[in-house]
């Protein structure tokens, strides 16, 4: 998925700098050059946040189980400062 529709502002978001990565790199280790992948994940808490009261239900992206067993409801946060992760589209 390279953009998100947000219910609540109805903007569109770029999110394909979000997509899993590979970095390799090279290491010295005993003496030998070795290659080594690093896998960069993104979790879906980048870019979400808790859902309140005045979130309508279409705006859930997901529904997860909290160690103290309540339900979190998950919808679309593109963060309102300037270092926002997000690239609004249209």
């Amino acid at each position: 998925m390279d953009e998100i529709f947000d219910v609540i502002t109805g903007r569109s978001y770029g999110i394909a700098h979000l997509r899993t990565k590979v970095i390799s790199y090279r290491l010295l280790l005993d003496k030998q050059q070795v290659s080594v992948d690093l896998h960069v994940y993104y979790a879906n808490h980048c870019y979400t946040r808790s859902r309140t009261a005045k979130d309508p239900e279409e705006a859930v992206l997901f529904r997860e189980w909290k160690k103290d067993d309540t339900l979190d409801e998950r919808v679309f946060f593109a963060h309102s400062d300037t270092n926002s992760l997000f690239s609004f589209h249209g």
